[in-house]
C-alpha cells in the first residue's frame, strides 16, 4: 500500500511540474511559427534616371502598436535583397492617417516626409548601391516632429 501511494504521490508531482514546462514549450513553439507582424509593400518610388528604387514597406504588428516604415532601396531591376535604408516608426500625414511619403531629391538622396512620428532612424552613412551612396533625410512637415 505504502508503495503504490508514493508511486501515485511521484506521478502527480511529476505531472504538476511536466504539464506546465510542456504547455510553456508549446506556447513557444507556436509564437515563433506564427509570426505576428504582417508586411506589405507601402510605396515605391524611383529615382530620376531610373536606375534606383526605394520600397517603402509597412510593418503592421498588431492593435497595441503603430506602423512602422521600412525604407529599403536596390536597383531598378531588384525585387529582392533590398538594403535597409532607414525606418520611421508611428508616422501620421497632415489629414491624421498614418503613413509616409518618400521622393527622391537626386539620383542618390531619398527624402522622407511626414507630419509627425515617434521615432526615426537612418543608417549611418550611406548605403552603397552599383557605386553610388545613397542617402536618406527625414523631412518632418511639423516644428514638433516627435508626438
Amino acid at each position: 500500500m505504502k508503495i503504490a501511494k508514493a508511486i501515485r504521490t511521484e506521478l502527480r508531482v511529476t505531472l504538476l511540474l511536466l504539464v506546465p514546462f510542456v504547455l510553456f514549450m508549446f506556447g513557444v513553439v507556436i509564437y515563433f511559427l506564427l509570426d505576428a507582424c504582417s508586411d506589405r509593400v507601402f510605396a515605391t518610388e524611383y529615382s530620376p534616371g531610373n536606375k534606383f528604387k526605394a520600397v517603402i514597406v509597412e510593418r503592421n504588428c498588431g492593435a497595441t502598436t503603430s506602423y512602422n516604415y521600412i525604407i529599403k532601396t536596390g536597383r531598378s531591376d531588384q525585387s529582392y535583397f533590398l538594403k535597409d535604408i532607414g525606418w520611421v516608426y508611428g508616422a501620421v500625414l497632415d489629414d491624421g492617417k498614418y503613413g509616409v511619403r518618400v521622393t527622391w531629391v537626386t539620383d542618390s538622396t531619398i527624402q522622407v516626409s511626414y507630419s509627425k512620428c515617434r521615432r526615426n532612424n537612418a543608417e549611418p552613412g550611406p548605403v552603397t548601391l552599383d557605386g553610388t551612396g545613397i542617402t536618406l533625410m527625414f523631412a518632418p512637415q511639423s516644428d514638433d516632429q516627435y508626438w
